[in-house]
């Protein structure tokens, strides 16, 4: 009796791993979205992953209520599976929620401070329960300028695995902010007030040159005809 339970718990355990669409092994992915006042992140693994890390703590994934179970049980866990820091201060998670997506996957969404480091660091610690060939990649995205926009690409992301479990990526803003090196200075355009100062001489000049010109040619015509009007027949 006791061996058939217990093969009934590990087909259970199988059959519901195979379901996740992506992550059907010890693989995850970490999103994390940069806001304008917080940063959000969203461990994404499957179901197999989310038993290995809960071990002896973990309900029997055939349970009707190994769902709601699990859930406390990997909101409190996965708030150490990624450490993130900024400029040398770690973002502690302020709150977690843990959700069974319907494709199959464990997912938990952690909420954390906006990052104001030049730089954003991260550091996997759950790779001591998992093997050398298991991977997690982690993808980071600048939703500052746009919150809702769920098409955008992210500007950093790579793949870590246990022989290198962490990462760092500059953020763009803090970039974007940097003033550009001394020998590599772009020259200032020239302000449109000496632009039009100039060019506009010569121009000017030749316009006088000109009118001039045309009033001493309209003075001869003017001249000749009244001499031609005036002068008596001999």
């Amino acid at each position: 009796m006791h061996w058939t339970k217990h093969m009934i718990t590990v087909l259970a355990a199988v059959v519901w791993s195979g379901t996740a669409r992506a992550h059907v092994g010890f693989e995850s992915e970490t999103e994390a979205r940069i806001f304008s006042d917080r940063m959000e992140l969203c461990f994404r693994c499957s179901p197999s992953f989310a038993w290995r890390m809960m071990g002896d703590v973990a309900p029997p994934p055939g349970a009707p209520d190994a769902e709601q179970v699990a859930k406390p049980i990997l909101e409190e866990l996965a708030r150490d599976w990624v450490k993130v820091s900024s400029g040398g201060q770690e973002l502690v998670p302020l709150s977690a929620r843990c959700v069974f997506e319907v494709d199959g996957h464990v997912a938990v969404l952690l909420r954390c401070e906006k990052p104001e480091g030049p730089s954003l660091a991260f550091r996997l610690t759950f790779f001591d329960k998992l093997g050398d060939l298991d991977w997690s990649k982690i993808r980071v995205y600048d939703q500052t300028k746009d919150p809702l926009d769920r098409a955008i690409e992210p500007f950093a992301g790579k793949e870590l695995f246990k022989a290198k479990p962490y990462a760092e990526f500059d953020l763009p803003s803090a970039a974007a902010a940097e003033p550009p090196e001394a020998g590599n200075a772009v020259p200032a355009p020239p302000s449109p007030a000496v632009m039009k100062t100039e060019t506009s001489d010569p121009w000017r000049n030749a316009g006088l040159i000109m009118a001039s010109a045309l009033a001493a040619l309209f003075c001869a015509v003017l001249a000749r005809r009244w001499f031609q009007t005036t002068r008596t027949p001999g």
